[in-house]
């Protein structure tokens, strides 16, 4: 009679995992690829990543000397300060998401360094902080900012009141109070301003709004 191997069905789901994880792998790298393709081709625009996340931030040098792509999601990926830099300069960007991804602070330099014609830039839930924002004002053309639960206080918003073409910002979730609303104040492009769930007092928003009605604050 032949034994039968208790630990054997563990063994074979083991085996399964292991196939299903690594062939999402490679079909989410392929895809990723194909897009990268349809770029070069001039077919389309835009990367979209979010929710498929590629093998290794490696793949990412695939995006070097892509001139014609204008918008980048990178949204829940493992994409780190060492793979963004390995795209290098992509002239005509004018959109990057980089929510729920591993950068730093010292991606902003990066970012600003080579991808200088950003409009709309997306930083949510990363680990971007007040010293992250200095370099952005260098961006002549960004016009909405998103800073959705980062560790942004008032003191960002010294960096962000010189932001000159700023439109739009999300401070939602950050530690940003009535001192850092008030240094918005006056901005000549800024239209909306979003503060939900943070520590800025009714008052202080009223108090905004008479000395900037152009300005629309939300909560």
């Amino acid at each position: 009679m032949k034994r039968r191997c208790g630990s054997c069905p563990i063994v074979l789901c083991l085996l399964v995992g292991l196939v299903f994880l690594f062939g999402c792998g490679s079909s989410n790298d392929t895809l990723f690829l194909k897009q990268v393709e349809q770029v070069r081709q001039g077919v389309s625009e835009s990367i979209d990543i979010r929710e498929i996340p590629i093998s290794s931030g490696e793949l990412l040098t695939e995006l070097q000397g892509l001139d014609l792509l204008e918008v980048l999601n990178l949204d829940h990926s493992a994409i780190s300060n060492e793979a963004l830099a390995s795209i290098g300069v992509l002239p005509a960007l004018r959109s990057l998401s980089l929510t729920r991804t591993a950068i730093t602070d010292d991606a902003i330099e990066m970012i600003v360094a080579q991808f200088p014609n950003l409009t709309l830039l997306r930083l949510d839930e990363t680990m971007i902080s007040n010293n992250g924002l200095k370099p952005l004002p260098e961006l002549a053309r960004l016009r909405e900012l998103s800073l959705f639960r980062t560790r942004v206080s008032d003191l960002g918003c010294d960096s962000l009141s010189r932001i000159e073409s700023l439109a739009r910002v999300s401070l939602d979730q950050t530690l940003v109070t009535d001192q850092g609303l008030k240094k918005l104040a006056g901005m000549q492009k800024l239209r909306r301003v979003s503060v939900w769930q943070t520590n800025v007092t009714d008052e202080a928003i009223e108090q905004f709004q008479k000395s900037s009605p152009e300005i629309k604050v939300t909560r």
